[in-house]
């Protein structure tokens, strides 16, 4: 088999790829509520590393302010890079439509990469959103020039 054609990318991925963005994209109240529930979040973590540090400035030779600085770049990832790969295999495992995804021609597991790729894609302009509230309520900085 020649490994030039085992490598070339099937014009299928890129139309799963679209699909996926577009039914995230879809659902704008869905990023409201996202948008409000990070918020949240950012806030109940700065509040109890806040009571944690009680008033101190340093403990254990970190900062607070680094401390909720590195918080809420974790946050950040962990709302832009979920990976949903396992959720969607597990779904289609339990309701049986793993059988029909296995007899495609199209390798599934490669389906549900596209799909990852797509989901990915889509939260990239809901970055302009989120990271100025990230500045704002959690504890980001802005770069320095």
């Amino acid at each position: 088999m020649n490994r030039a054609l085992a490598i070339r990318p099937n014009p299928a991925w890129w139309e799963l790829i679209r699909v996926e963005a577009r039914q995230l994209t879809a659902f704008r109240m869905d990023v409201a509520f996202s948008l409000a529930a990070f918020g949240m979040q950012l806030y109940v973590v700065r509040a109890i590393w806040e009571a944690v540090y009680g008033g101190r400035t340093e403990v254990a030779g970190i900062t607070a302010h680094t401390l909720l600085v590195y918080l809420t770049i974790s946050s950040l990832g962990s709302w832009f890079l979920p990976n949903r790969a396992g959720w969607v295999i597990q779904e289609r495992v339990l309701s049986g439509d793993i059988a029909l995804d296995l007899v495609r021609p199209f390798h599934y597991l490669k389906q549900v990469f596209a799909q990852s790729v797509g989901a990915k894609l889509a939260t990239v302009p809901l970055l302009v959103v989120f990271v100025p509230v990230a500045i704002i309520v959690g504890s980001l900085d802005p770069p320095s020039l």
